[in-house]
């Protein structure tokens, strides 16, 4: 090798060094921070997998304005009080629930999921697409202890962008994000998503069908949106 052509080469290291170990450096450390399976102690030892797994409590029920709104809130404690007036009303694992209820005051859970401030995320759209909870959050209805399941990063969301069949599971009914009267409607679902077929995501049922059994349609969104505005915004 010339000399020339040797120094061409150092320099192209040397220009390339710094950046290529700054990202190695980034990618390691997101990955050693990551919030994946992070299950902090909460005020009241909730678990999903009685509430949504035993006694089949749906999804909607407590997390009522996920489907309207671009926010999912935690259930007010008037909300667990529906059932919780009557059940298990003296125990004392409920206590703190009773005594915000009495009171009036708050009870101040730990957040598990949020994204950073730059990126927005609408629950509503998502839902709307007849895209289930799980998709996202797993299948809390077998959690104990809700935990941090998915690494939301924009990579991550960008790939379900760009290959939904194969990352998005379509609405379940424990999830209740539509209400499924008949055994009918359900054979139609799942006749949309047959392995063999693999429709464009969102292509479940035409309209006519979502409006015969009074359901509102499902959007058409086959890949979601890749422009930066989309979620930067």
């Amino acid at each position: 090798m010339t000399a020339p052509k040797a120094n061409i080469i150092m320099r192209m290291a040397k220009l390339f060094w710094l950046p290529t170990m700054l990202l190695i450096i980034s990618i390691v450390y997101s990955r050693m921070n990551s919030d994946i399976s992070y299950s902090p102690e909460q005020v009241v030892a909730f678990s999903h997998k009685v509430h949504s797994g035993d006694y089949q409590i749906k999804c909607l029920f407590c997390h009522t304005q996920a489907e309207s709104k671009s926010f999912s809130p935690i259930p007010t404690t008037r909300t667990c009080m529906v059932c919780h007036v009557a059940l298990r009303s003296e125990s004392e694992a409920i206590k703190p629930l009773a005594d915000s209820y009495d009171t009036g005051r708050p009870l101040h859970w730990i957040r598990i999921y949020k994204l950073p401030e730059y990126a927005k995320f609408n629950h509503d759209i998502h839902l709307a697409a007849n895209i289930d909870c799980s998709s996202c959050h797993g299948n809390v209805e077998k959690m104990e202890k809700t935990k941090h399941k998915r690494d939301f990063t924009m990579s991550w969301c960008i790939d379900c962008h760009r290959k939904p069949i194969e990352n998005i599971i379509p609405s379940r009914e424990i999830s209740g994000i539509f209400v499924q009267p008949s055994n009918q409607f359900q054979s139609l679902v799942q006749a949309q998503f047959h392995p063999k077929t693999k429709p464009a995501y969102g292509a479940y049922i035409n309209e006519q069908v979502f409006n015969k059994y009074g359901i509102k349609s499902a959007k058409q969104p086959d890949r979601g949106p890749e422009n930066c505005s989309a979620c930067h915004y």
